[in-house]
Protein backbone atom coordinates (compact mmCIF):
# COMPACT_ATOMS: atom_id res chain seq x y z
CA UNK A 1 0.00 0.00 0.00
CA UNK A 2 0.97 3.81 -0.69
CA UNK A 3 1.40 4.49 2.87
CA UNK A 4 3.99 1.43 3.80
CA UNK A 5 6.24 2.99 0.82
CA UNK A 6 5.54 6.48 2.12
CA UNK A 7 6.85 5.23 5.58
CA UNK A 8 9.53 3.48 4.18
CA UNK A 9 11.01 6.52 2.06
CA UNK A 10 10.45 8.41 5.71
CA UNK A 11 12.71 5.96 7.72
CA UNK A 12 15.08 6.44 4.82
CA UNK A 13 15.41 9.55 4.70
CA UNK A 14 15.57 9.76 8.12
CA UNK A 15 18.65 7.58 8.12
CA UNK A 16 20.31 9.55 5.80
CA UNK A 17 20.09 13.05 7.78
CA UNK A 18 21.36 11.25 10.76
CA UNK A 19 24.24 9.82 8.38
CA UNK A 20 25.44 13.77 7.29
CA UNK A 21 24.55 14.90 10.91
CA UNK A 22 27.34 12.28 11.81
CA UNK A 23 29.61 13.10 9.14
CA UNK A 24 29.49 16.84 9.23
CA UNK A 25 30.08 16.48 13.22
CA UNK A 26 33.09 13.75 12.39
CA UNK A 27 34.61 16.93 9.59
CA UNK A 28 34.15 19.57 12.29
CA UNK A 29 36.37 17.43 15.44
CA UNK A 30 38.96 16.10 13.34
CA UNK A 31 39.22 20.15 11.52
CA UNK A 32 39.31 21.20 15.30
CA UNK A 33 41.31 18.80 16.56
CA UNK A 34 43.74 19.19 13.43
CA UNK A 35 44.02 23.13 14.54
CA UNK A 36 44.66 22.45 18.15
CA UNK A 37 47.37 20.30 17.48
CA UNK A 38 48.91 22.49 14.69
CA UNK A 39 49.22 25.54 16.83
CA UNK A 40 52.40 26.08 19.00
CA UNK A 41 51.89 29.04 21.82
CA UNK A 42 55.24 29.83 23.31
CA UNK A 43 55.04 32.48 26.62
CA UNK A 44 58.21 33.99 27.67
CA UNK A 45 58.96 37.04 29.65
CA UNK A 46 57.90 38.49 33.35
CA UNK A 47 55.13 40.43 34.84
CA UNK A 48 54.35 42.15 37.68
CA UNK A 49 51.30 43.37 39.53
CA UNK A 50 51.32 46.96 41.23
CA UNK A 51 49.81 46.87 44.91
CA UNK A 52 45.95 47.69 44.31
CA UNK A 53 43.40 50.06 46.59
CA UNK A 54 40.35 48.46 47.41
CA UNK A 55 39.05 51.00 49.50
CA UNK A 56 36.02 52.16 47.91
CA UNK A 57 33.96 55.23 49.40
CA UNK A 58 30.27 56.24 48.72
CA UNK A 59 29.28 59.23 49.61
CA UNK A 60 25.77 61.11 49.28
CA UNK A 61 23.61 57.46 50.03
CA UNK A 62 19.72 58.54 49.83
CA UNK A 63 17.83 55.33 50.46
CA UNK A 64 13.73 56.33 49.80
CA UNK A 65 11.11 55.43 52.63
CA UNK A 66 9.26 51.71 51.61
CA UNK A 67 11.40 51.03 48.78
CA UNK A 68 12.48 47.33 47.79
CA UNK A 69 14.26 45.45 45.28
CA UNK A 70 11.84 43.04 45.54
CA UNK A 71 8.65 45.39 45.43
CA UNK A 72 8.93 45.74 41.12
CA UNK A 73 9.94 41.81 41.21
CA UNK A 74 6.87 40.92 42.81
CA UNK A 75 4.70 42.43 40.70
CA UNK A 76 6.05 41.68 37.07
CA UNK A 77 5.92 38.28 38.30
CA UNK A 78 2.12 38.62 38.99
CA UNK A 79 2.32 39.56 35.59
CA UNK A 80 3.17 36.27 33.65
Amino acid sequence: MWWRRFKRKQRFRRKKQITYLLLLALMFSMSLGYAVLNTSLNISGISSLANAKWDIHFDNIVVKENCSFFGDFRKSWRLL
